[in-house]
């Protein structure tokens, strides 16, 4: 019915089922889709040379302090395009964008179909300017459909 419409009012082609859509790879996994970004994620470490880079398991050590740049330059524009591309696979599809879960995706699989929530939040970690860090998910049929940390 979708195509019938679209195809009276647009010049269109059917070309078959979609498998990706704007870098995200449509799965089909036991009847339920999966959404992923493996591909797009191996194509932007080869872009940046870090392709054959260790993975880890988290993107920096656990219960590192970050301090501020007080005087290291650093090459910003690079800097920038590969954060870029990180939070472009971060803010449409993962929540954790590095090469040892590139094959992790997001399933719907349809039940409970109710919108859960989980929270988190710890309170002025950061000594140096009293910041708190918030964090929230939100889940429907199994798969995330809202995340953000302030």
């Amino acid at each position: 019915m979708t195509k019938k419409l679209l195809s009276e009012n647009f010049d269109m082609k059917v070309l078959g089922e979609s498998d990706v859509i704007l870098g995200i790879k449509i799965l089909p996994k036991e009847n339920r889709p999966m959404l992923a970004l493996s591909h797009y994620i191996e194509k932007i470490l080869k872009h940046f040379d870090s392709f054959n880079s260790l993975p880890v398991s988290t993107p920096s050590e656990v219960g590192s302090k970050l301090t501020y740049n007080a005087c290291r330059i650093l090459a910003q524009n690079n800097y920038a395009k590969i954060i870029g591309s990180l939070m472009y696979a971060m803010a449409f599809n993962r929540l954790d964008p590095y090469a040892k879960t590139m094959d992790y995706g997001l399933e719907y699989r349809g039940d409970p179909s109710v919108l859960v929530s989980y929270t988190d939040a710890s309170w002025i970690t950061d000594q140096e300017n009293y910041a708190s860090t918030s964090r929230w998910l939100f889940t429907l049929g199994g798969g995330a459909v809202s995340w953000g940390s302030k």
